[in-house]
């Protein structure tokens, strides 16, 4: 039996009806980033709901579930997965080991009927992981997340995510970057983004 319970919720305000997964904020996330929230940094995922003590003991609970057994972690995340649909990987926190980044992998080639989108601060990993070999499915989009005064590592030329910031522009924001307008599940344009492409979202 299970000693954690893994629990994929049903979206929120920006999400629509998207699944979609996370793990804490903090100590999930690339220490060196400057928006973490375990250095002070501007970490939305320390802000609103996420501050409820069931949202925190849910992200807590999937950690735990995939530390105290990765196999069971897999089973429960599978089984809670439409059989066609979109999932969000990572509403608050981020891939936090090699390990942990393969599993979610082994996940997305399972379930071949759900395009999944991940935004992630950890470049060295990713990276690291496609320079070793490693492939990424189709039917998931990883998107490096670029925070002002933070280097962005992307040799894959991975989409990118950036925040607009009217107090702290950031120069590398593309023209061409789409602003988000706040509604996934009428979009999805995040979903499908190709090399070289990026999306902007205003600082909240």
């Amino acid at each position: 039996m299970a000693n954690f319970k893994v629990t994929l919720t049903n979206g929120n305000e920006k999400l629509g009806m998207i699944k979609n997964f996370s793990v804490p904020a903090g100590i999930t996330c690339n220490p060196d980033a400057p928006c973490n929230c375990d250095k002070g940094g501007g970490c939305y995922a320390r802000k609103g709901s996420f501050l409820y003590p069931a949202v925190k003991n849910c992200h807590m609970n999937n950690f735990k579930a995939f530390k105290d057994d990765v196999e069971d972690f897999k089973e429960q995340f599978l089984n809670q997965l439409p059989l066609r649909g979109y999932a969000r990987i990572h509403v608050g926190g981020d891939f936090v080991s090699t390990e942990y980044f393969k599993t979610i992998i082994e996940i997305v080639k399972q379930a071949k009927g759900v395009k999944f989108l991940a935004y992630t601060k950890q470049y060295d990993m990713i990276n690291n992981y496609v320079a070793n070999g490693g492939k990424i499915p189709k039917n998931i989009k990883i998107v490096f997340s670029a925070w002002n005064g933070f280097e962005l590592k992307n040799p894959n030329n991975f989409p990118v995510s950036y925040v607009e910031d009217k107090k702290n522009l950031d120069a590398r924001i593309p023209k061409k970057a789409l602003l988000c307008g706040g509604k996934c599940d009428q979009c999805y344009y995040c979903f499908d983004m190709r090399k070289g492409q990026a999306v902007k979202f205003k600082k909240h």
